[in-house]
Order: structure tokens, then C-alpha cells, then sequence
């Protein structure tokens, strides 16, 4: 993978962590109208970091030996704690994220600089998937209120 494709791939990553602030804070502030709207751009955020990490591993395994890989999906759902911990974790990377510069000197990414985005991929997965059960909540008190 070129250098620019790699980098191409990180400022996405960036911007996603951005939308996940956005989303959060729309959800706390506008509540179940938002809910709705929150999990549809949740389920389009979730399938674009799908086809990074794919991006992401290929470049790796183009490079040498197999990269570890992060797993697609969790096989179960994370304890609310973790979830809660992966979106902090995310949150000051992004606060602190400053992507070192690529040299010219190779065009193939390093394994540890893939897995390094592979595992934000990872939090920001986590993040997600905190955030889609808060709008899901949102959504479930919101059908408690209002009679049908």
C-alpha cells in the first residue's frame, strides 16, 4: 500500500473519531428525536471501519508475515464498562492523535504501524457499539413514555 492510501485510511480514521463525538453529544442533547438518525449513521460508521481494517490488514499482509488481526465483530457483546472505556480511550487519542510522518523511504507500512490502526479501528468499533446501545435505550424509554 502507498504511503498517501495509508494516510488517506488515518485521516478517515480521525474523522470517524470525530463523528462518534458529534453523535454522542447529539444523542445526549437531543434524545430520542436524534436516536433514530444516531444508529442509522452508527450502522454506516460500523461498516466503513470494516472495509479500513480489510484495507488496513491487506497492506500489512502485503509487507511480510500475516498481522495479527482484529476481529471483525466481538463474539459477544462488551460489559457496558468496556464500552464506556473504549470511547474514553478514543476520545483522548483523538485529543493527542498526532500521526507521525511518513517517510519516503518505503511505500509498505510497517506491522506495527497497521496494527497500531487496526487497533484504533478496534476502540473506535467498541465506541461504537456503546454508543448504538445508549441510542437503543434512548429509543426503548421514549416507547415507555408514549402510549401507542
Amino acid at each position: 500500500m502507498r504511503a498517501d492510501k495509508l494516510a488517506a485510511i488515518r485521516e478517515r480514521i480521525t474523522q470517524i473519531k470525530q463523528l462518534i463525538e458529534q453523535l454522542r453529544q447529539m444523542l445526549a442533547s437531543l434524545g430520542g428525536p436524534a436516536a433514530k438518525s444516531v444508529l442509522r449513521q452508527i450502522g454506516q460508521l460500523a461498516a466503513e471501519l470494516g472495509q479500513l481494517a480489510s484495507a488496513l490488514k491487506a497492506a500489512g499482509d502485503s509487507g511480510s508475515s500475516a498481522a495479527p488481526a482484529a476481529p471483525s465483530a466481538p463474539a459477544s457483546e462488551p460489559p457496558a464498562d468496556e464500552g464506556r472505556a473504549a470511547y474514553a480511550k478514543q476520545q483522548q487519542a483523538a485529543e493527542a492523535d498526532t500521526l507521525p510522518a511518513e517517510s519516503g523511504a518505503s511505500s509498505t507500512p510497517s506491522k506495527q504501524s497497521v496494527q497500531g490502526d487496526l487497533d484504533d479501528i478496534e476502540e473506535l468499533r467498541k465506541a461504537l457499539h456503546w454508543l448504538k446501545k445508549q441510542a437503543e435505550r434512548v429509543l426503548e424509554q421514549e416507547k415507555r413514555v408514549q402510549p401507542e
